[in-house]
């Protein structure tokens, strides 16, 4: 066995990353190139690594539009189910600082409007472009409410338009410090939705903080086997 091999074996860091790289076919449309290896008893240490990446090919199954359509249906339902247990709290506990992110469950919500019509305008060029992270978009809850759920509806339009083809293709932005950035469209996605989910947690541990109680599930799981949005009503 070559010296580099036998160094390889010796770092259990690199045994284990076979383990959790994509069990994908090989295309040739991907941007690797992988080894005719067992991926789980490849001993190079550059198949190894290679093994590692992600796979950027349309043959991916996760690239699939309907997934992303899936996750946009998503979150509609999760807002719905978090903004309701936000409007039911007393103004005092929705505004009040609790040690997140962005200080309070009013500072999450308005970050995460922020978020999603900066990478909106991104991908569109239309719509608002806030200039700050922890921008308060709206003052009155009902108002960002309102704000909330069109910005949802618009991401669902958004993502359904696209193809798989448009989910390869790279896309170019700026930054909000100016520094232009590309990236494809499917890993602008998984950035956008993983964000929503990262601190909508935030915003549901709020909520729990806050009452004492347990707040409605977000679980995806939930959202597939059917459980419904509520019915909100605004002022």
């Amino acid at each position: 066995m070559p010296t580099a091999s036998r160094q390889a074996l010796r770092q259990p860091w690199i045994r284990l990353v076979p383990s959790l790289a994509p069990r994908v076919p090989a295309s040739p449309l991907s941007k690797v190139d992988p080894c005719q290896c067992s991926p789980t008893r490849c001993v190079n240490i550059s198949h190894t690594i290679s093994l590692a990446k992600p796979l950027h090919s349309r043959a991916e199954v996760w690239m699939m539009t309907a997934v992303f359509s899936q996750f946009a249906a998503y979150n509609r339902w999760a807002n719905a189910r978090l903004y309701a247990a936000a409007l039911a709290l007393p103004d005092e506990a929705y505004r009040r600082p609790i040690g997140v992110f962005f200080g309070s469950l009013h500072g999450t919500l308005n970050h995460l409007l922020v978020t999603d019509r900066l990478w909106l305008r991104r991908l569109t060029g239309e719509g608002e472009h806030p200039d700050r992270l922890n921008a308060i978009i709206h003052d009155d809850r009902n108002e960002l409410a309102r704000a909330r759920f069109r910005e949802d509806e618009r991401l669902i339009s958004v993502v359904e338009a696209y193809s798989d083809s448009d989910l390869d293709r790279a896309h170019g932005y700026q930054t909000t410090s100016g520094q232009p950035h590309e990236q494809r469209i499917a890993d602008i996605l998984q950035h956008l939705f993983n964000h929503q989910t990262h601190h909508r947690g935030q915003a549901h541990a709020c909520c729990s903080i806050l009452t004492g109680k347990e707040p409605p599930s977000l679980d995806l799981l939930a959202f597939q086997r059917g459980v419904p949005a509520p019915s909100i009503s605004l002022d």
